[in-house]
Parts: structure tokens; sequence; C-alpha cells
């Protein structure tokens, strides 16, 4: 065998450590203080009390921002001397972090690009009942319960989803709710905001969101505010109806006087007493 220079290597004079167990032996019992803190083995070859830097790269360089051990977790100080697992709150605490940007505000996940992938929301475009969902006229906002309730959801994930909204329908009548979940199961939309039913067949296609809307029969009527008096018993009833009322009862009394007037004596004496 010849090295770099073309010169042979005398590999007969090479010998082999045969004392490679004794310095294994001298290494895993060694007890020192280094430059993270103490260093000893324990009986699997493991570090016993373990300790690391935690540093804050920022470009090209870096910062220190806390150490890490076993025993004293999260901290800004060394952990120079072994302790027990107990640590406090203040011992928890690293440095600031400087984010890229430089600014030590905890952004709130990766974001996309301007120019990269948005998700194509699909938005029905009703004609009756807007209250919902509704286009903003020669614009591309748009507005209603079921808006408010995705974007609020969307500002309330950890990370930004881009979206942009994009109409489903001609204006002139109401879309097709169930064609509209069709072209979300197959790509053409990536999911679809609006008061959508959840039936039977569109849940073979789509994935549904939690139920937001109960759905029922409900009676909508305004509210006046009344006041309460002597002849608060008067207001269910119209005035007409309590004419009607008062006629019946003549017309009832008069009926029952004719038939008892002849033979019932109580019904019988002066026209007063009668009345």
């Amino acid at each position: 065998m010849k090295d770099s220079q073309s010169r042979f290597l005398n590999l007969d004079s090479f010998r082999v450590f045969s004392g490679g167990k004794i310095l294994v032996e001298k290494i895993l019992g060694a007890k020192m203080n280094g430059t993270t803190g103490p260093i000893e083995f324990t009986s699997d070859k493991s570090l016993d009390f373990p300790a690391f830097e935690v540093i804050n790269v920022i470009g090209t360089g870096f910062r220190r921002v806390g150490y890490w051990s076993n025993s004293s977790r999260l901290s800004t100080s060394p952990p120079e001397t072994p302790k027990t697992n107990e640590s406090s709150s203040s011992s928890e605490l690293l440095h600031s972090v400087v984010w890229p940007g430089e600014t030590v505000k905890k952004p709130r996940g990766w974001v996309l690009p301007q120019n990269g992938k948005h998700l194509k929301i699909g938005v029905p475009i009703r004609v009756s009942f807007q209250d919902f969902v509704k286009e903003v006229n020669e614009t591309d906002r748009y507005v209603g319960y079921s808006i408010d309730v995705f974007v609020a959801a969307v500002n309330l994930l950890p990370y930004a989803v881009p979206h942009k909204f994009y109409s489903y329908g001609d204006g002139h009548k109401n879309p097709s709710y169930t064609d509209l979940m069709s072209l979300v199961s197959t790509g053409v939309y990536d999911a679809a905001v609006g008061d959508i039913a959840i039936i039977t067949n569109r849940t073979r296609m789509v994935d549904f969101t939690q139920p937001y809307i109960e759905s029922g029969l409900v009676v909508v009527t305004p509210v006046k505010k009344l006041s309460s008096g002597t002849w608060a018993f008067f207001r269910p009833f119209s005035a007409e109806l309590w004419c009607v009322i008062g006629i019946f009862f003549v017309v009832v009394g008069a009926v029952v006087w004719i038939l008892e007037h002849r033979k019932n004596v109580e019904f019988r004496g002066t026209p007063k007493q009668q009345v």
C-alpha cells in the first residue's frame, strides 16, 4: 500500500491497542465539570445529567437563549450542579428569540407567497334569501352570516390560509347545492361556503364541518312593548270579535229565557226581574 507520494506504508509497524476496555471504563468513571455542566455517565453508558445549549440561529450567526437539562429543564442559567427534578416557573424561561424578519413577535405560522396557489372557495349566489351569502355588486367581496363564520374560523387557525372566493350561479335563480358539492369532489373548488344543508347524498361526495345552524320551522314576529293595566284582558281579541261575543251572549240568554219562561217560575215576574 502506498501513500499520496507513492511511498510504501509500513503497516507491520502498527500495533493493536489492547487497553480499549480499560479506556472505556476510565471514561465512564469520569466525574468532572464541563462547559455546559457536570459530566457523569450511568450504568447504561449514557450521560447522567445531560445538558444542552439552546441557540437562536440568526442569519449566518447564532446567539444563546438558554440551556436545557433533565434536572433544571429550560433555564437561562447553566446547570452547573445536579439538582432534583423540581423546577420553578422562572427557571423555565428563555431569553427572547429573534424570528426571521428581525422581530421578537412570534409568527402565526408559515405564510404562502402572494403568487402561490390560493384555496378556491365556491360561494353560491342566491336570488331569494341573501342573509347567509351575498355578493356585493360590481366587486369581488362577499358578505353574509356564512362568510363571517368562515372568516372567523380561519382567523383562529395558528397558520395563514390564503383563499379566494368564486361565485357559483347565474344570479337569476338559486343554484343547485348538490351540483356545487359535486364540483368540490371533482376538484373544481377546494371548498364551499354557504347555507348548505347536510343530507345523505352530499355526505357521500364531500366532508362537512360541524353544523353551525339548526334547521327547523320557526315563526318570526315583531316584539312590541305593551303596558299592562286593568283592561289588558281585552288585547287578545279585536273589537269586532268582542262585539260578536257579546251578541252571542245575548242570543243564548234569550233562547234560554224563551225555553224556561213557560215552566220555570224563576224566569217569571216583572220585566225588571226577568231582565
